[in-house]
C-alpha cells in the first residue's frame, strides 16, 4: 500500500498522473488540512483520483477527524507482494 499526501490548502498538484504507471502497489490518497480556510478538498481530492488513488481520506489533524476511518481501512487484509510471486503479477492483480 503506497499513500500519498496532500494539504487541501496546496495550490499546486504535487503528484503527477504518470505517478501510477510505476507504482504496482494499491495508492490511496490523504488529504490534510481539511478546516484550512483555503482548503479547496474538491480539487485536491480531483488532483488524487487522477493520480489513480483507489480511496481518498479526509483528515483533520486538530480534530482527529477520519483518522479513524484511514486506520480501519489499514488494517484490512491486502494481499502480499513477495520476490516469488511479484514478477507474475500485473498492476491490475495488486
Amino acid at each position: 500500500m503506497v499513500a500519498i499526501v496532500q494539504a487541501a490548502d496546496e495550490p499546486f498538484n504535487l503528484f503527477s498522473a504518470s505517478l501510477r504507471s510505476f507504482i504496482l502497489r494499491p495508492l490511496i490518497g490523504v488529504i490534510t488540512k481539511i478546516d484550512s480556510p483555503y482548503a479547496n478538498i474538491e480539487m485536491v481530492k480531483q488532483w488524487m483520483i487522477n493520480v489513480g488513488c483507489e480511496r481518498v481520506f479526509l483528515i483533520n489533524n486538530a480534530t482527529r477527524e477520519g483518522i479513524d476511518e484511514l486506520l480501519e481501512y489499514l488494517e484490512g487484509d491486502f494481499p502480499k507482494l513477495t520476490l516469488e510471486n511479484k514478477r507474475s503479477l500485473t498492476v491490475n492483480d495488486i
